[in-house]
């Protein structure tokens, strides 16, 4: 965040403490690397959890929950989907 250490980041502590359901990635970040974040997360999120499915969005995204459980009700038998944006 802005302020590291800061009530920001204390509260994402505590969310990661509660549920461990955050992931913090070690990357560059910039537009041009935006495609490197995005497999940067999916190969860490497939080592670290066994999940249905996986969710990455920026600290600047609001996710409606109740249409990406819609959406991915959809495609849940599905082996491997991908629903999204990857630019190269």
């Amino acid at each position: 965040s802005a302020t590291p250490g800061g009530i920001l980041d204390q509260a994402i502590d505590a969310e990661d403490a509660q549920h461990s359901d955050i992931m913090r990635l070690d990357h560059i970040e910039g537009y041009h690397e935006l495609s490197a974040k995005t497999k940067a997360f999916f190969s860490t999120a497939v080592t670290k959890w066994d999940a249905d499915f996986f969710v990455k969005v920026d600290d600047d995204v609001h996710v409606n929950i109740g249409t990406l459980a819609t959406i991915l009700a959809r495609h849940r038998s599905k082996p491997r989907i991908y629903i999204g944006c990857m630019k190269s």
